[in-house]
């Protein structure tokens, strides 16, 4: 008796799964049966095009449905479609819902969304505004990757995370504001936003992820807020026009390439708390003209100031124990290393490539002299002085 009341049950759920996987086409708009009144939009043979309003209740076989989701890729790759109306009824659009619909100018979202997926807007490449529901806490990954006539968006004030790509190669995105309760901002979500002027990162945010804002050539000043505890891999790298950037005390690390090719940097000043800086930091940062490095400093990775052309100065720490190799490979301005470190570091004779180390002065202590004019590579330096206390 019991084997016969489960079999029935099980074949009634699979008659119940199986109704509301089925699907209708009303008024030129596809439908699948989500639940025992509802539906979600989807994609059709067809392509959509044009103007489209999704309505709230649609009938079909004698039942009356609500319209409350817009399914999984129901729109990708519609060339043709120029906008979409959705009733307020809608809660949740799917991913890549909207992806690579190049023509939509105008997409009116329900004020009752509360997620929309991954990719929904991906390539949009003719979406130039776009209002996000006060729902939203996520915007996830890719969301808007590519919408290149984006000029601006407003974040809604309880969106928590940022994902990985949001916005990158929103080539004409001017401005954004992002609330003080996201707490992280994925890798590359800012890559290649050529035209942001500035932006301001909530304190709550701790890590500045991979090429975040890589190639934001319109960025001139950055403060990263009090509790980044590190900079990622190429975080600003490329950022042409950057002149300013105040760094927190608490940064501990500074990531490989972190601020490559910021051709624009004169100067930047290195909290005490960081301990280590990554290969390739400040290479090709042109216009570096001197930096000094804090008591704390452990590592200063490979290539760091590799073609600083402008770099005439350098100041390290006691506390350093590593040097990578090619560190100052095409500073051929450089003039004065201050060395605190008492034993002289081992380094390799990469870290002096393309440099005239006749026009190098090296400082360090006064009882070291002996030891670093023994040294190797460093003993290559024909002029070392004694350190001043100062």
């Amino acid at each position: 008796m019991k084997k016969l009341l489960l079999l029935l049950l099980g074949a009634f759920l699979l008659t119940l799964h199986s109704s509301y996987a089925q699907g209708f086409v009303k008024d030129n708009i596809a439908y699948n049966i989500t639940s025992s009144n509802t539906v979600s939009v989807t994609a059709k043979a067809e392509c959509y095009s044009g103007e489209l309003t999704i309505p709230t209740k649609v009938i079909n076989a004698g039942i009356t449905y609500s319209v409350t989701a817009i399914g999984h890729m129901a729109f990708t790759d519609c060339t043709d479609l120029t906008s979409v109306n959705m009733p307020d009824i809608v809660m949740s659009i799917g991913e890549g819902a909207f992806k690579e619909c190049r023509a939509l100018v105008s997409v009116e979202i329900s004020k009752n969304v509360t997620i929309i997926g991954g990719w929904a807007f991906f390539g949009c490449s003719s979406l130039i505004s776009i209002n996000l529901p006060k729902g939203i806490k996520i915007i996830n990954k890719q969301l808007f990757r590519d919408c290149t006539s984006l000029k601006s968006i407003i974040i809604p004030e309880d969106v928590t995370h940022i994902g990985e790509y949001a916005f990158t190669d929103c080539v004409n995105l001017t401005s954004i504001i992002i609330p003080e309760e996201v707490i992280s901002i994925g890798d590359a979500a800012f890559q290649y936003c050529i035209k942001l002027t500035s932006i301001e990162i909530p304190n709550g945010v701790t890590h500045i992820g991979v090429l975040t804002f890589n190639h934001c050539r319109g960025l001139t000043s950055i403060t990263i807020p009090e509790n980044v505890t590190s900079i990622d891999s190429g975080a600003f790298s490329s950022c042409d026009y950057l002149t300013s950037i105040t760094m927190p005390e608490g940064l501990a690390h500074i990531g490989k390439y972190a601020f490559e090719s910021c051709e624009s940097l004169t100067a930047i000043a290195i909290p005490k708390t960081v301990i280590s800086i990554g290969q390739g930091a400040f290479e090709q940062c042109e216009n570096l003209e001197s930096i000094v490095f804090p008591e704390g400093v452990t590592t200063i990775g490979n290539s760091v100031f590799l073609d600083c052309y402008s770099l005439k100065s350098v100041d390290f720490p006691k506390s350093l124990n590593f040097i990578g190799d090619w560190v100052f490979n095409g500073c051929t301005e450089l003039t004065s290393i201050k060395m605190r470190r008492e034993i002289p570091l081992q380094v390799s004779n990469s870290i002096f490539e393309k440099v005239d180390m006749n026009q190098i002065v090296l400082y360090v202590p006064e009882e070291s002299i002996a030891a670093y004019k023994k040294s190797s590579v460093w003993k290559d330096l024909k002029v070392i002085h004694k350190l001043s206390k100062n």
